[in-house]
């Protein structure tokens, strides 16, 4: 059954939050794939934390997105 509770302000800053870090990390690591450089393990891992969002678990995104972009950043410096 689904829920029809209203979400609260700060669950939709969340997700909202969460949303523009994941569009702005895939547009880096499609900028990054036309420049040759490999990035299929941090695709892989970018599809682990958009899933939970979708599920709301924003505790297992931040995780997710505390490892991903330092390994981001390392592949733009190369």
């Amino acid at each position: 059954m689904h829920s029809v509770k209203r979400l609260t302000d700060e669950e939709l800053d969340e997700y909202n939050k969460y949303n523009d870090i994941v569009d702005q990390l895939e547009f880096e690591l499609d900028q990054l794939e036309e420049l040759q450089q490999d990035v299929f393990d941090l695709r892989l891992e970018l599809k682990l934390s958009k899933d939970k969002i979708k599920s709301g678990n924003f505790n297992m995104v931040q995780i997710y997105l505390d490892g991903l972009k330092p390994r981001v950043e390392k592949v733009w410096k190369k």
